[in-house]
């Protein structure tokens, strides 16, 4: 795989590197398991009609705890009745008033028994946890629950998607769900007989229509709906995206320029360090082949598993693996630009999404207290000047998706500080 992207990761924690082309860091995940079903039949998509709007409904209550941001309308079909509301950030539309939330409950609830009654093609899931498995675009059910306790949820390949549950559906915590190969959040419809859970920083992808109660728990991310036909939607600091419409309609309005209030911060001066481009605290792992420009080192420690399979350009000069003392400098030059980043703060543009991918951003200073994402859509970076992301959890990079440069940006000056990991999915050839 060859693969540049223009990125400068500063990360508080260690990390591994794995097979492809490095621009100043990329760490690659294994490949997605094999299909969970072949030859299935997709389904038509499931008509929302004025729920579409929302991404947060609930029958008897929503209820907040923390800084929460929800993108889409924000509604209670039975009352009025929204606890913590005043720490919920509404981007773009914002909390309905009864009469019309009671409308969209309406069309939920046709939506779920449309989707719970479909049985043309389905496949039955045999397993509990789909943690580690892919699916392609089909009908799936099971006569029991579904949950994400171990391992990636892949879904991939445009196209429809249900799955059907007659109990409960839950994720476990730090778990994800992944697009690949084309595949929408705004197509992936999962129909919950009971209660739905999504535990502590999992990521979730889809229009989620549970019988009764959803729960989202502290840091928790969704891209898609969250529907509760009978009772109350509870969430603890979270992001709910909008999904992006086939339409266009949003997608449009998403790739317009994030704000255009931000100003280009001061250059970061990473001394000695700007020589690397991989640089590890603990390892560096590697298989298969690899090609990297610039200098690779670990400091304090010094393994660098699969070494003979990484290759290296004949630009820039320097170029080769670093001796322990020059890896050692640049560990201490790369500490104090990452706390020199992690402090700046003026004209900070506050993110209020997980997902930034169908957006673009101009030179600025941009933080989310949470994590980031690129799972749908291009992220593009237009302009000259620098680009510095504050994120104090993860930052993730779907499958086969890209950032682009246009009008003078230069990967040199684009810096992303993060506070625990980062992961770049696989990018598969044509």
């Amino acid at each position: 795989m060859l693969w540049l992207a223009p990125i400068m990761l500063l990360l508080a924690t260690s990390s591994t590197c794995s097979a492809g082309m490095v621009g100043r860091k990329l760490l690659q995940e294994n490949e997605a398991s094999p299909a969970y079903s072949s030859n299935n039949v997709e389904p038509s998509t499931v008509q929302l009609y004025t729920a579409k709007e929302f991404t947060v409904p609930a029958a008897t209550t929503v209820t907040n705890t923390g800084p929460t941001t929800v993108n889409g309308w924000l509604g209670v079909s039975n009352g009025e009745d929204v606890p913590g509301e005043n720490e919920i950030t509404y981007s773009g539309s914002g909390r309905a008033n009864q009469t019309v939330a009671a409308g969209a409950m309406g069309h939920v609830v046709d939506a779920y028994n449309d989707a719970a009654g479909r049985d043309e093609g389905v496949v039955v899931i045999n397993v509990v946890n789909i943690g580690g498995v892919t699916f392609t675009p089909g009908l799936y059910k099971t006569t029991g629950a579904l949950e994400v306790s171990s391992g990636t949820l892949y879904l991939s390949g445009k196209g429809v998607y249900i799955f059907q549950m007659e109990t409960t559906l839950s994720m476990s915590t730090g778990r994800q769900m992944v697009l690949a190969d084309g595949a929408e959040a705004i197509d992936i419809f999962w129909v919950v007989g009971s209660s739905a859970t999504f535990e502590a920083n999992s990521v979730a992808l889809g229009t989620f229509m549970a019988h009764q109660a959803i729960s989202v728990k502290t840091g928790a991310s969704i891209t898609g709906r969250l529907f509760a036909i009978n009772a109350a939607v509870t969430m603890q600091s979270n992001t709910v995206a909008f999904p992006a419409d086939a339409s266009g309609s949003r997608r449009r309005q998403l790739s317009d320029v994030y704000s255009t209030e931000a100003v280009s911060p001061e250059a970061v001066d990473l001394l000695f360090a700007e020589h690397f481009t991989v640089l590890a605290y603990a390892t560096i792992t590697n298989s298969g082949a690899t090609k990297i420009g610039g200098l690779i080192g670990v400091s304090p420690g010094s393994a660098v598993t699969g070494q003979t399979e990484i290759t290296y350009y004949d630009l820039p000069e320097l170029n080769d693996r670093a001796s322990t003392e020059d890896a050692s400098t640049a560990k201490a030059d790369v500490t104090t630009a990452y706390n020199d980043v992690k402090g700046r703060e003026v004209n900070v543009v506050n993110l209020d999404r997980v997902n930034i991918g169908g957006l673009t951003f101009t030179p600025g200073l941009y933080k989310t207290t949470g994590s980031l994402e690129v799972s749908s859509g291009e992220l593009t970076l237009s302009g000259d000047g620098v680009y510095i992301f504050q994120i104090e959890e993860t930052f993730s990079l779907s499958s086969n998706l890209k950032m682009t440069l246009k009008d003078g940006a230069q990967a040199s000056n684009v810096f992303w500080q993060i506070g625990s990991t980062a992961k770049f999915a696989v990018t598969r050839r044509p």
